[in-house]
């Protein structure tokens, strides 16, 4: 199975304060799990699902990345994530 797992930090859903890291992690992204409240920021063309479904993400391969408020590794799915997919870098 090739699946690469990103989490990155959307910081207030603000597209004027998006990194351009993380600008370039969304276009590259196949998929790409988020908040709702983070959809401006992501091209239309581009597979979205709804974080609260993130237990789908054993489904899918390619790039997955995973879009949160905030910083990804404090009060983030970054435990949850790495608990459930442990042999994921």
């Amino acid at each position: 199975m090739n699946r690469k797992i990103i989490i990155a930090g959307a910081g207030t859903g603000s597209v004027f304060q998006l990194t351009p890291e993380v600008k370039n992690l969304i276009d590259d992204a196949d998929i790409i799990f988020s908040d709702k409240r983070f959809n401006a920021l992501i091209p239309e063309y581009k597979r979205v699902i709804d974080i609260k479904n993130y237990s789908e993400l054993e489904n899918f391969t390619g790039k997955i990345l995973i879009l949160v408020s905030g910083d990804p590794g404090i009060f983030s799915l970054m435990s949850v994530i790495k608990k459930r997919y442990p042999d994921e870098d």
